[in-house]
Parts: structure tokens; sequence; C-alpha cells
């Protein structure tokens, strides 16, 4: 992801934009003359004219935007930590779709699955702030909202998780100190559906509470798995805005 400075950069304003021009031939007169736009149209006989193509010029703003597109993608690229995405995290297979994130392991005659999208999931990193005063730049951590669903048979128990600040969450006034909180818990057979019953991981009994926690963590969803999970979800969503900035660069240099 963009650092924090290079993300504060004002676009410049573009005094002047050059419009695309054209080569207009008289058939007649065999007059050539070039179409400046709109504001300063030519006066010709009243005879038919021929369009000659030519490279239209690009504008201002387009060169300006290419150029720091060129700097842009130098500078994210160094700052990448993976050369390749892992395809594993712990005994999760790992699987990717454009902004989805999809991991699936076996447990038992169970199947556990974490789907997230990683669009909309980076911030500061609260624990590296701190340092961001000296180093220039803020640390930016993909955080997304993850779900848990865990599958036995034609029924499914799901849970929607997300990020904790600092690695501690309260419930129904104690404290935990766990890298990511249950926010929802539905149970359903076959597809989910909106109709489905689901409870608010805020009012669940503590004692609940902590043992469905366990319960995730049996089956691999644990601290260490959500502190690897966003570590890679940081890198990903990188690449993916890396491909982004080389995809505009690509559209606008045609």
């Amino acid at each position: 992801m963009a650092s924090a400075v290079a993300r504060r950069i004002a676009r410049p304003m573009v005094q002047m934009i050059s419009r695309p021009s054209c080569v207009l031939k008289s058939t007649s007169a065999q007059t050539h003359l070039r179409c400046l736009g709109a504001a300063h149209r030519p006066i010709l006989s009243p005879a038919k004219l021929e369009i000659i193509p030519s490279r239209c010029m690009q504008s201002t703003g387009d060169k300006e935007l290419l150029d720091f597109l060129a700097d842009e993608i130098v500078a994210e690229t160094k700052q990448g930590k993976m050369d390749k995405l892992p395809s594993r995290i712990g005994d999760f297979d790992i699987k990717l779709d454009q902004a989805e994130v999809t991991l699936t392991r076996k447990h038992n005659n169970e199947t556990v699955t974490v789907t997230l999208n990683v669009n909309h999931s980076v911030d500061s990193d609260p624990e590296a702030e701190d340092l961001s005063e000296t180093q220039g730049s803020e640390q930016l951590k993909a955080r997304p909202t993850f779900n848990v669903d865990i599958t036995k048979g034609n029924r499914t128990v799901s849970f929607t998780c997300s990020y904790t600040e600092g690695g501690v969450v309260e419930q129904q006034g104690e404290q935990y100190n766990d890298t990511f909180s249950i926010d929802e818990v539905v149970m359903f057979e076959g597809e989910h559906h909106e109709k489905n019953f689901s409870v608010s991981g805020e009012i669940l009994d503590g004692v609940l509470y902590d043992l469905l926690m366990n319960m995730l963590e049996e089956r691999g969803v644990s601290n260490d798995f959500a502190g690897k999970l966003s570590d890679f979800c940081t890198e990903y969503e990188h690449k993916c805005y890396i491909a982004l900035l080389e995809g505009l660069r690509g559209f606008v240099s045609k």
C-alpha cells in the first residue's frame, strides 16, 4: 500500500490542458488546417471535408499522471516484503480471487472456511504510531473483517470476526487479550439467509464467548493465525494496489 506520505501528496493543479488535434483537408482546395478545438473553428469554403487521422497529443494532466505513476510504482514495489505470497497459512490452503481471499482446511469430519475481502482493510498500525513520527510515515496494516464457517454435513456454524485495537477485547465487563473478537454468531442449514437468527458477540454470556473462542482456536483460528492472516492480507492488498497503479498507467498511456 502506498506510504502515508505518498498518499498525502496532492495532485498538481493543471493550468492548461492541450486539446486533441486533427488535420482537416479540403478536397476541393487541398487546404490543410489544424483544428485547435471548438473555441477556434476554422472557416472553410462549403466544400466536402475529409478528416485525415493523426496521433492525438497527450494532455499535460495525463503526462504528469504518467510520470507520477511511474515513480509511485517503483517506490511501492521497493516497499514489498514478500516476493511471492505463500499458498498456505498453517493448515489452511489459500485461494485468491481479485480482492477476495478464501482459506480452507479439514478438521476431523468438519470443513473450516475463512473468507474475507481486502478492500478498505488497511489502516495505520496503532503499535507503530510512535515510530511513524520518527520514520516519517505510518505503518499500514490490513485488518479485514473475516468470516469463519465450520461446516459438518449440511449444518454450519458461522462466526463474523474483526481485529481488535491493541489486542484487547472487552466483553461484558471482562477484558481478554485477543487479536480478534467474535462480532456475530449464526447457525444455519444449507445456504445462509438473512432470516437465519444471529446473535451479537457483545451480548453473549462471558463463559460461552470464551468457549466459542476456544472452539475456533482448536480448529486453527487462533491469535497466531489471525496475526499471520493480517500480515498476508497486508502484503496481498499492497500487491493489488501496485497492480491497480500499473493498470491505470496502461489505461492512460493508450
